[in-house]
């Protein structure tokens, strides 16, 4: 598979994909790992690599919701006196 690529990339499971496609096996020009052992790497070690954090994902939730009503409200308030000002609609 590396034979036909210059560059193989991928991001969480893309890249231990990329690299397990990537790397020679022992003695050999073949890669150490095929699809078909990187399908059952993922049955047996999935679980452990990607441990869910649901506390982590609230966090991040909380953290983008306080940004989206700060800057919401602001080009709310905005428009509100551009648009709907009667002393701005006159000038």
């Amino acid at each position: 598979m590396r034979d036909l690529f210059d560059l193989i990339s991928g991001t969480s499971t893309g890249s231990m994909l990329a690299g397990a496609l990537s790397v020679n096996g022992k003695d050999s020009e073949d890669p150490l790992f095929w699809g078909a052992g990187m399908v059952e790497f993922y049955k047996t070690k999935a679980a452990g690599l990607f441990k869910g954090n649901n506390l982590a994902f609230f966090k991040s939730f909380m953290i983008w919701l306080i940004i989206f009503a700060f800057w919401g409200g602001l080009f709310f308030s905005i428009g509100l006196y551009r648009y709907a000002n009667p002393k701005v609609l006159k000038a």
